[in-house]
């Protein structure tokens, strides 16, 4: 019976990682869309083409590692909050 849990367990761990997977796929399509209509818009204003391009990938960029590093401040806060009250303590 263990076994049988353990294998449900890890199925339902599976499970859970492809939704967050499928979340962040998602995420970034709706990034680089956002990205592009921004780039063809400055296209159609005249602007260089190597500097859209350049501009295009900076955004993409800041857009997708924002998340991220917000979760990791977080996290580092949270850490020294702790670390902080067992010191005073």
């Amino acid at each position: 019976m263990d076994d049988y849990v353990k294998l449900c367990h890890q199925e339902l761990c599976a499970r859970k990682e492809e939704a967050r997977n499928c979340e962040f796929r998602n995420k970034i399509k709706v990034y680089q869309d956002q990205v592009l209509i921004s780039a063809l818009e400055s296209l159609s204003k005249g602007k260089s083409p190597e500097d859209v391009v350049k501009q295009s990938l900076y955004k993409l960029a800041q857009k997708v590692m924002h998340e991220p590093t917000v979760k990791m401040r977080q996290i580092s806060v949270a850490d020294k909050s702790e670390k902080q009250e067992s010191v005073d303590a």
